[in-house]
């Protein structure tokens, strides 16, 4: 069988490999479709005997006069390629390929909704004229699926309560993309200097003022603490993004570090004390928490969609409300007091990681949504 996976985002490191690994060790063909350049994605994919098409697409923008074209390009690959089952995520990928896939004829369409994002919003891009119009979208293209995965309940809780995901739409749950407990290991809790770190693209709803605005308030307790923001700016275009302003008049404040985009997670999470992402924005699981939790580190997020499944409350880490920066202080401060905090929480983060988010269950679990769990003949 052939499985054609869509996404509007795609890079060499986050292109879903563990699965695409376990769909192609069952004897499947594997074949990826992005914006992203080809010279990118071909050689990581090759190494998984994968085939890359580039889809011409803009990933975070909504306007018909580029959808409806990129969404006939869309079909045309569809056609050419010929699949038994396509998996969608992301959700611009939600909004456009269902009905491509449906007008190509694939007999199976599985969509992984990693969290709703801006679009379902009660806020900023969530308010407006084309957050409306994507909403009605997004709920005609769910009708075109045979069966949605999403990563946490609140989800299909929110799109049940809006009349967009329909009783006769086949869905499931899942423990988010899961993490690979085998290659990320715990390691000893970093307490010299304290360091507290985010790892996230850089965006308002991250929580990444609410931060800052954090450690301007335990610096003046704890000034030998340190801050690191670790992630990719957005274009200057994009409407919830961190201007590089506002950043560098935070790292000249001697509020925080920013250490870019890495690849490099584990070594970036093995000098942090606690892991924070104080987010507000619709996740689904957030990758970087599974990786924190299986590095054996304690986590700091907020009580929202998809970051409160990765902590149980003062016992691998902390939840506090979104926005709320004195919580935010105090749960921070609370490690810089009791450090023997840190390897306790880090000790049951790790033990979580094992329990709930370990890759190869998670990966069972999407085989069997896209009806591939048993190897071709």
């Amino acid at each position: 069988m052939k499985l054609v996976m869509i996404t509007t985002y795609a890079t060499p490191r986050n292109v879903r490999r563990e699965l695409l690994e376990a769909v192609a060790a069952r004897g499947h063909e594997v074949v990826v479709v992005s914006p992203e350049p080809r010279e990118r994605m071909e050689p990581v994919l090759a190494e998984l005997g994968a085939r890359y098409h580039q889809w011409s697409v803009n990933r975070t923008g909504i306007d018909p006069r580029e959808d409806l074209p990129a969404a006939y390009r869309l079909v045309s690959i569809l056609r050419a390629e010929r699949p038994d089952v396509v998996l969608v995520y992301q959700i611009k990928a939600v909004l456009l390929a269902p009905i491509a896939a449906k007008l190509a004829r694939v007999p199976r369409v599985v969509a992984l909704v990693n969290g709703l994002g801006a679009v379902f919003d009660d806020h900023g891009f969530g308010r407006t004229r084309k957050a409306k119009l994507a909403r009605l979208a997004y709920g005609i293209s769910l009708q075109a699926l045979d069966e949605v995965v999403f990563q946490n309940p609140d989800d299909p809780a929110l799109l049940q309560s809006l009349g967009l995901l329909r009783r006769r739409t086949r869905w499931r749950v899942v423990p988010g993309t899961g993490v690979d407990i085998t290659k990320l290991s715990a390691t000893p809790p970093h307490l010299d200097p304290p360091t507290f770190t985010l790892v996230s693209r850089l965006l308002v709803s991250k929580g990444v003022r609410e931060l800052v605005s954090a450690a301007r308030t335990i610096r003046t307790r704890y000034p030998g603490t340190r801050f690191r923001l670790v992630g990719q700016l957005e274009a200057d275009g994009h409407p919830d993004g961190i201007r590089r302003p506002e950043l560098d008049g935070w790292i000249a404040e001697g509020l925080v570090e920013y250490l870019g985009f890495t690849n490099d997670i584990a070594g970036v999470l093995r000098t942090t004390t606690a892991f924070v992402l104080p987010s507000y924005y619709r996740e689904g699981i957030p990758r970087t928490n599974l990786e924190a939790l299986a590095t054996g580190r304690p986590i700091i997020t907020t009580d929202w969609v998809g970051c409160r499944e990765t902590v149980v409350d003062g016992v691998n880490g902390f939840l506090v409300e979104p926005k709320d920066v004195a919580a935010l202080a105090d749960r921070i401060e609370r490690y810089l007091r009791n450090p023997s905090l840190v390897e306790e929480h880090g000790r049951k983060s790790r033990e979580l990681a094992e329990n709930r988010f370990d890759i190869r269950a998670v990966n069972e679990l999407m085989l069997d949504a896209l009806a591939l769990s048993r190897t071709s003949s």
